[in-house]
């Protein structure tokens, strides 16, 4: 019932769904035979295994409704979001994935994505925010409690983007990207934080200016010599939940 409420389908394809869902759970498997084994049906499993693969390479379906199926699904107050990108390549053909996932018990939920046309490069401003404007449409921002994402997700126009936005982030950014110092002049974050100790952290609880964006700015060296730094526009635990 809950697949017909969001899904626009014919009944057989709603089962199939169903079926392919409970298979990947009771298989624990993304092996696609494996999961046709699982298949509740009297068909073989040669059958469902060749119905699989027909499903994923002819039918076309709406991601908007399946976003809202999975967000339906775990009735949250409110939503961490993940921004990270994944790139592999099969055979000759480079796949270069930018995804939008949801935080939730440990694991990532990936809720809106897209294909890059890029072999394996970093994802521009406007691309991120073509992405999160889908997010958008499933999710108000007064819903968002944050979103995450590493140092290679930095630029003006996507960091004025999101201040625009009113969303929170939890942004980290690289050593050397030049932030506004004690003087007013610009220096390299790492430089900022040149004194801070291994295993400790350090915040500036006035604002500093990242990519054109007044922002707090933290960082915490780890164990092993790595300085992490963070820009966020609400300083509270903003090490700790990134």
């Amino acid at each position: 019932m809950e697949l017909k409420a969001h899904l626009s389908w014919h009944q057989a394809r709603t089962i199939f769904l169903a079926q392919f869902i409970l298979g990947l759970i009771r298989g624990r498997s993304c092996n696609l035979y494996r999961v046709a084994e699982e298949f509740q049906s009297k068909s073989q499993a040669e059958s469902s295994y060749r119905r699989i693969k027909q499903f994923f390479s002819g039918y076309t379906f709406c991601y908007e409704q399946l976003g809202k199926l999975i967000i339906s699904g775990l009735n949250l107050n409110s939503y961490t979001f993940c921004m990270d990108r994944s790139n592999w390549q099969f055979g000759s053909k480079h796949i270069n994935y930018l995804v939008v996932s949801i935080a939730w018990q440990g694991t990532s939920i990936p809720i809106v994505w897209t294909c890059l046309d890029k072999s394996g490069g970093n994802s521009n401003s406007e691309e991120r925010i073509d992405i999160m404007e889908k997010v958008l449409k499933l999710i108000p921002v007064s819903k968002i409690d944050e979103l995450l994402a590493d140092r290679e997700f930095i630029g003006k126009k996507w960091f004025k983007w999101l201040d625009g936005q009113s969303i929170i982030c939890r942004l980290r950014i690289k050593e050397n990207i030049m932030v506004q110092g004690n003087c007013g002049k610009e220096i390299k974050a790492d430089q900022l934080f040149w004194n801070v100790k291994f295993n400790q952290t350090v915040t500036w609880h006035s604002k500093r200016k990242v990519s054109g964006v007044r922002l707090y700015i933290a960082a915490r060296r780890t164990t092993k010599g790595l300085l992490m730094v963070v820009a966020t526009k609400n300083p509270s635990k903003m090490i700790e939940d990134y």
